[in-house]
């Protein structure tokens, strides 16, 4: 909620361990002073902070807005079609594309030009990348992925682009978890003959099938 200007200095005062102490404003004539103290000469440029606070670096990559997924709607086919369906009326017969949307005609709405089921909106084809990217960008996991886009948002194979980005992230399967690994166990000498026997087929031999039989003590 601070200021850049504010954001700037917190920044810059990060880097030392310092206690913030208040001192009223009439004793504080020196810095005010100092702080409207024209310089002698103008600087040719202004040199630009090496800090660059968070949320100015992220204005190139906001996130998607129900303008733009009402626009990415209307030149959808398939989607711009339902939404016809759904303000209209659904025809009696519709073709294979359409049975997906069809089944859930009854739970399906139309709200400033975006396709929802319940309370997720249906995201056309032209922005399904960019939300998986938005989706893994902290690199949450595929269970925790598939639980945030239950939450917001569906399209017909959800599930399976989810699992195919996560698997295809090298960071992804360098920090996942790994499964425990399980102790070698090998196979206990038996007492006496013929208590445990091996039995496997061999072949095909000229025309025939082997059976081989192997006693595991002998």
């Amino acid at each position: 909620m601070a200021s850049a200007r504010i954001q700037r200095w917190a920044l810059k005062l990060a880097n030392y361990s310092y206690t913030l102490q208040y001192r009223p404003g009439v004793q504080n004539g020196n810095a005010d002073g100092l702080s409207r103290l024209p310089l002698a000469t103008s600087p040719a440029t202004v040199p630009v902070p090496e800090e660059v606070v968070f949320a100015m670096a992220l204005l190139d990559g906001t996130p998607v807005t129900a303008s733009l997924v009402a626009k990415w709607t209307a030149r959808d086919p398939v989607l711009s079609a339902v939404v016809r369906f759904i303000l209209q009326d659904w025809p009696s017969q519709v073709g294979e594309e359409y049975r997906p949307f069809h089944r859930r005609n009854n739970e399906l709405s139309v709200q400033k030009g975006c396709v929802l089921w319940g309370s997720r909106v249906i995201i056309p084809v032209q922005g399904r990348e960019r939300l998986l990217a938005e989706l893994h960008d902290s690199h949450p996991g595929m269970v925790r992925m598939k639980a945030l886009a239950r939450s917001y948002l569906w399209w017909l194979g959800l599930d399976l682009d989810i699992e195919t980005t996560v698997r295809g992230c090298t960071v992804c399967q360098q920090h996942g978890k790994v499964p425990p690994r399980a102790s070698l166990h090998s196979w206990e000498w038996p007492g006496k003959p013929w208590y445990r026997i091996h039995i496997d087929y061999a072949g095909p031999f000229e025309g025939k099938m082997i059976l081989v039989i192997v006693d595991a003590h002998s």
